[in-house]
């Protein structure tokens, strides 16, 4: 295939659906990883769960989501919507080194990747896969908000009406994107198993 016939929606369409099948949606895992980090016992944590709230995600960093426990996270079998998105992002730079450009973005409890070269947005809410958005086009996430992604002062950026006015998010790192995750897991005691399947699109 030369450059020309390559297809990025396609292949990340390819992608999406792989992450997507690969195991189901759910917080086990982090919450496994922020026991072990904690230093407290699977018995405590279910005998008391508000001590799940003593974890900050400040402390994620670059190193560490790429060590255990935390590397468990995000290449298993399963995971939460960063876990999809930094999944999505490392099997992208894998096969196609050099064509995508992916920046992650929490807008608003959810966190997606979206590449600046292609518009491809990789979000593990999607009803219909990865999608293309351009610049300015708008987009709803799985809570309901509207925004969509401009540049502002030459930087990419989310950004959404709210009831306090508009409210604009930049791109995070894979670390700052896990912590932030591992800290809404932990703050709200979540534990979620759900199963998922797609039909071909």
């Amino acid at each position: 295939m030369t450059e020309q016939d390559f297809d990025p929606a396609a292949a990340a369409t390819e992608v999406w659906q792989e992450v997507f099948a690969s195991g189901p949606y759910t917080s086990f895992k982090m919450v496994e990883a922020v026991v072990v980090l904690l230093g407290i016992s699977s018995t405590d944590i279910l005998a008391n769960l508000a001590q799940l709230k003593n974890f900050n995600g400040n402390f994620v960093t670059e190193d560490s989501i790429s060590e255990s426990p935390l590397y468990s996270t995000w290449p298993s079998l399963s995971g939460r919507c960063t876990s999809f998105a930094v999944k999505a992002v490392t099997l992208f730079m894998l096969r196609y080194p050099d064509v995508f450009d992916f920046h992650y973005y929490d807008v608003g409890r959810h966190r997606v990747a979206r590449c600046e070269r292609t518009g491809v947005l990789i979000g593990s809410s999607s009803s219909v896969g990865a999608v293309v958005l351009r610049e300015k086009e708008e987009w709803t996430n799985v809570n309901g908000l509207n925004g969509r992604w401009k540049y502002i002062n030459g930087i990419s950026t989310y950004e959404r009406n709210s009831q306090r006015g508009v409210k604009r998010a930049t791109s995070i790192g894979p670390e700052r994107a896990m912590g932030v995750c591992l800290e809404e897991v932990t703050k709200g005691a979540i534990l979620v198993y759900l199963f998922r399947y797609y039909t071909a699109f």
